[in-house]
């Protein structure tokens, strides 16, 4: 499951602790790094969803 817009990671911590392999996407470094902690397991990255989802663009959508 991917969550854009994950904050700190609660609900991917809810998803994961019920079995669903669980990735994350945040602007906020802070917050990503808080639902690194709290979900080893999961894949986080700090990025706008613009920027994760179309690399190779270099202006804003």
């Amino acid at each position: 499951m991917l969550d854009l817009g994950c904050g700190a990671g609660g609900f991917t911590r809810l998803a994961h602790g019920h079995g669903i392999r669980v990735s994350g996407l945040d602007a906020g470094a802070a917050l990503v790094e808080i639902a690194r902690t709290w979900t080893p397991a999961g894949a986080f990255w700090s990025a706008t969803w613009s920027r994760f989802l179309c690399p190779t663009t270099n202006s804003p959508r």
